[in-house]
């Protein structure tokens, strides 16, 4: 038994019961009771923190939308020849369901750059303002929805919104013309 290779095994969200059931058993027997419950305790909070995860990548997600979710990342996993699901998998496919498929056609580099200066203008723009949401991700690829690249940020469950929230909000979503016409001398329709 490698204890720290146990130690430090981590189970993504849709492992199954019965493997998580059977390895317990397997290790019951050969460890103390304390070195016990400090593992599975562990495992239990890796588990919650990687169900968090998922709850940002699907904002807004009806029933439906998590089995697709689900799904895509299962094919995901399963392409590339995984064991398991895993928190990648479910990034991954949460970026084709909220922009479409990534596109295989390369853009010329003025495009890249564009795209790449107006979506960090937004992330910067977000991170220094108080009422703006979280940023999650950023990306600069592009995908068959017609994005070329995109910021996701956590929304704000809250029933309504303060002058300074939508203040704010306008602020960051203006951020990426702000930074092409700082950084290009001209703005986009990006």
């Amino acid at each position: 038994l490698d204890f720290l290779g146990l130690y430090n095994l981590k189970f993504d969200i849709l492992q199954s019961k019965k493997i998580k059931k059977s390895i317990e058993e397997d290790t019951a027997a050969s460890l103390n009771p304390l070195i016990q419950s400090a593992l599975f305790s562990n495992l239990e909070s890796e588990i919650e923190k990687q169900a968090h995860r998922l709850s940002i990548l699907s904002p807004g997600f009806s029933g439906a939308d998590l089995k697709n979710l689900c799904n895509e990342a299962a094919i995901h996993a399963a392409r590339h020849n995984q064991e398991f699901v895993q928190t990648a998998d479910f990034e991954e496919a949460s970026e084709r369901i909220l922009g479409g498929m990534k596109k295989t056609s390369d853009l010329e580099e003025q495009v890249r750059r564009t795209v790449a200066i107006h979506e960090s203008g937004h992330a910067v723009a977000a991170w220094f303002l108080e009422n703006a949401d979280p940023l999650v991700k950023v990306s600069i690829v592009p995908r068959t929805k017609g994005m070329l690249g995109f910021a996701q940020y956590l929304v704000s469950e809250a029933p309504f919104q303060k002058k300074q929230e939508i203040k704010d909000r306008l602020k960051f979503l203006l951020g990426g013309r702000v930074a092409e016409m700082m950084f290009l001398g001209q703005a986009s329709t990006g």
